[in-house]
């Protein structure tokens, strides 16, 4: 994205007002992207780099556009749009024009995305173009508890006229935000262009998220408190662990739990990593039960047990390999089990 920012002598100028008032909504993206574009590190020749601040900041590239778009809206960045949406707005006894024009002078190129800016003549012939418009727009606004300001009311008219994100969606994804308290319709434009760069675009999509979001979100304080993350955010690995965990290989807490433990009598504290790979082995070995967990823990310590007898080391590690060993053959030995009662009943 090509951005004008303002320097003097002293260093970068952010506008004083529009940054107060944006602080209490904005995200740490956002904030951190803001930091990126006036200290120039991804920009060259007046062209910022949303893959590199993406990559630096360990966040996708939709999410740092929507940052750029945030703070493009707030008035803290300058694309030269401004000149041209006012050149076209004068064109307004020309409407055919006009409409050409603004789809190719008032929308920000990436590499990846076009984020369009409707002038007030452009959304007068959406909603004249289309009757249901307005009562999707007044549904929103119901739904959010508000009247859209000027930003707002494009934001939504973006996604469902620019990127063709069904109605239903976008209102369905904006109560389920509402239910979680986040009522910003800026938040609702970044969660539906993320959900929409994974192809969840559609009400069906949407709504098997919601029901793995839910799961994931009920379980994850609960994981907290058995690994003792305190109020601190976890980490990209961890988020991933987690949701791997509870949706992915869904298995209960009570699981989760006995592998913290091992973890705990294998390594003295408390390891995300190391819970994993005792996790992927039950996950493997089909094992979703508390009982089940214990019997294979029991197999391997037996064989652990036999192999380090008479050494006089105390290597208490959980070997993942030699776990997975004993599972295994545990597995043999039910299969042979069947299939001996089978040729019995034959």
């Amino acid at each position: 994205m090509k951005i004008n920012v303002e320097t003097n002598e002293s260093g970068i100028l952010l506008p004083k007002d529009s940054l107060i008032e944006r602080l209490e909504e904005c995200s740490e993206t956002e904030i951190k992207t803001l930091i990126l574009v006036y200290s120039g590190k991804f920009t060259e020749n007046g062209v910022f780099s949303e893959k590199g601040a993406a990559d630096f900041l360990g966040v996708s590239e939709s999410e740092v556009t929507g940052a750029l778009q945030f703070w493009r809206g707030a008035g803290m960045l300058r694309s030269g749009r401004r000149k041209k949406a006012a050149e076209s707005d004068k064109a307004a006894d020309s409407p055919a024009k006009e409409n050409s024009d603004a789809q190719k002078d008032e929308r920000i190129k990436t590499k990846e995305i076009e984020i369009p800016q409707y002038s007030g003549i452009e959304i007068d012939r959406l909603f004249r173009e289309n009757a249901e418009l307005k009562s999707f727009i007044d549904t929103c606004q119901n739904v959010a508890g508000k009247i859209f300001n000027a930003l707002e009311l494009n934001k939504i008219l973006a996604l469902y006229d620019y990127f063709r994100i069904p109605p239903d969606f976008i209102a369905q994804l904006l109560s389920y935000n509402v239910s979680k308290g986040k009522r910003s319709i800026h938040y609702l434009e970044k969660t539906a262009l993320d959900l929409n760069s994974r192809d969840i675009n559609t009400v069906e999509a949407l709504e098997e998220y919601i029901k793995q979001q839910e799961i994931y979100n009920g379980k994850t304080g609960k994981i907290r408190e058995i690994f003792g993350t305190g109020a601190r955010a976890l980490t990209p690995f961890e988020k991933e662990c987690v949701f791997r965990w509870t949706t992915t290989w869904e298995m209960p807490c009570d699981l989760i739990s006995y592998a913290y433990e091992l973890t705990i009598n294998a390594t003295a504290k408390p390891s995300f990593s190391y819970a994993n790979s005792i996790l992927e082995r039950w996950h493997s070995s089909g094992i979703k039960t508390l009982e089940k967990a214990k019997e294979d823990s029991m197999i391997y310590k037996a064989a652990h047990d036999k192999k380090n007898a008479g050494s006089p080391s105390d290597n208490s590690s959980f070997d993942t390999d030699e776990f997975f060993e004993a599972a295994l053959k545990r597995s043999y030995e039910n299969i042979g089990k069947k299939r001996k009662k089978n040729e019995k009943g034959d």
